[in-house]
Parts: C-alpha cells; structure tokens; sequence
C-alpha cells in the first residue's frame, strides 16, 4: 500500500490517500477534490484544473506519466 497527498496528485491540501494501486489513490483523490470544490475555493480552481486535464489528451497522457513517476517514487506503507 502506498499514500499520496492531494498536493502530490495536483491539488491544494494535504489530505492524504491510500491504495494498493495508483487507480485507487486516484479515485479518492478525485472524490476528494471533487466533494471538497462544493465549498472551497482552492478546490473549486484545483477541480476545474483536473476536468480540463483529462478533456485534453495531451496534457492527460503528460499528466499521467507525472503521476506514475510520483507513484513509483511513493514510500510504501
């Protein structure tokens, strides 16, 4: 199992996430994000952010690749 912080995957707190892989901190970190942009500001911008990645392909597969490294490069809990 590994944890990533909000910051880590691109956005603005340091909520921390834990999976056994990187689709599951994926899924909570969007959930996360996604919950916290209904009142907060700083999420509200990070979330917009996130939607505007994943509509482009080449800012999602770049995205991806940061993501993997930041993965790989996670302590194992």
């Amino acid at each position: 199992m590994k944890q990533m912080t909000c910051k880590q995957i691109g956005g603005v707190c340091d909520a921390v996430f834990s999976g056994e892989n990187s689709g599951e901190i994926a899924k909570a970190a969007s959930d996360h994000i996604l919950e916290k942009a209904k009142t907060d500001p700083a999420h509200e911008k990070a979330s917009k952010e996130m939607e505007a990645i994943y509509n482009d392909k080449k800012r999602h597969a770049e995205w991806e690749k940061e993501f993997k490294a930041k993965w790989d490069a996670a302590p194992t809990v």
